[in-house]
């Protein structure tokens, strides 16, 4: 059974753990804004806006020259873009007639390099194409790998 006066109690604790979370919060940005001084790293503007954004805190100057920099990188690098032409019926069976003519070996090849330039890396390529060729030729991931083992001997 609660008492009329219980609530006086509760108020005042939930504003003390408010103002801990918020020095915390405060805290943390300058930390952030540390770290964000010496390599200019964009992640921690992007973490010190969740904080303020989730807290409701109004964003330091620092935070806002970062998002204003971010912001400014996009739309130099959007200027230039220009959405790809979508591709039609015939060039899409084309392109699957002329995928179909090449060996396995040639499309994991094929798939390797295209990996590699939309991910920037060689890692974890081969056992991606290997599933997805194996998937488009209806060969298990087992196969794809003894295939490719032997063209390795």
């Amino acid at each position: 059974m609660s008492t009329p006066g219980n609530h006086i109690i509760i108020v005042p604790a939930a504003r003390l753990i408010r103002q801990e979370i918020i020095d915390i919060a405060n805290r943390t940005l300058k930390e952030l804004e540390k770290a964000y001084k010496q390599d200019k790293n964009q992640i921690y503007v992007w973490k010190a806006w969740k904080i303020c954004n989730q807290l409701n805190m109004p964003l330091p100057d620092w935070v806002r020259r970062g998002l204003n920099d971010i912001a400014n990188e996009i739309l130099q690098e959007a200027e230039g873009y220009r959405a790809p032409k979508r591709s039609t019926r015939t060039e899409i069976n084309q392109y699957r007639k002329w995928q179909k003519g090449l060996s396995i070996i040639e499309q994991v090849e094929q798939c390797r390099l295209d990996y590699y330039q939309r991910m920037g890396k060689w890692r974890g390529a081969l056992s991606v194409c290997l599933q997805e060729i194996g998937d488009k030729r209806g060969r298990s991931f087992r196969d794809m790998e003894r295939i490719w083992s032997k063209r390795n001997k």
